[in-house]
């Protein structure tokens, strides 16, 4: 996952590259917990990563945090799609395919990335779903 400054003084006056938080040592980047609890409103101060991990760099400086973190991960995938389909035949010949098709089958939420730009009102907060709720489709085919 990719760190930025929200306010970019570099690109803006020499077309740089984007400017790049500072790393404070010793403060860990996560928080912990369940991601429903991380994902943070607002009324809350709740953020999926740790805030105080994070500071902006002075005007025109980059900024020592490297370009991705590998150690901040982004929320995990849970999809179960699932196809059932049944072949009867009617002649000889003449076969008719039925399918019943789920997608997000047990209907669970993923949650897309935090929003990465310090300096942004809504910096580490979660406000998307990044996939679609359950879908169910029946087709029927005759192969002739």
């Amino acid at each position: 996952m990719g760190i930025t400054m929200n306010l970019n003084t570099v690109s803006t006056y020499a077309g740089a590259g984007v400017t790049r938080p500072n790393v404070v040592r010793g403060v860990d980047k996560k928080t912990h917990g369940p991601i429903q609890q991380r994902l943070g409103d607002q009324f809350s101060k709740t953020t999926y990563f740790n805030l105080a991990a994070f500071t902006a760099p002075g005007p025109f400086r980059l900024g020592n945090k490297s370009r991705t973190d590998n150690q901040l991960r982004l929320p995990g995938i849970a999809n179960w799609d699932l196809a059932l389909f049944k072949d009867t035949h009617l002649t000889e010949k003449v076969v008719f395919t039925f399918r019943v098709e789920s997608f997000n089958l047990f209907n669970r939420v993923q949650f897309s990335g935090p929003n990465a730009a310090i300096g942004n009102s809504l910096q580490w907060r979660i406000t998307k779903q990044a996939n679609d709720p359950r879908l169910l489709q029946l087709a029927g085919r005759i192969n002739f």
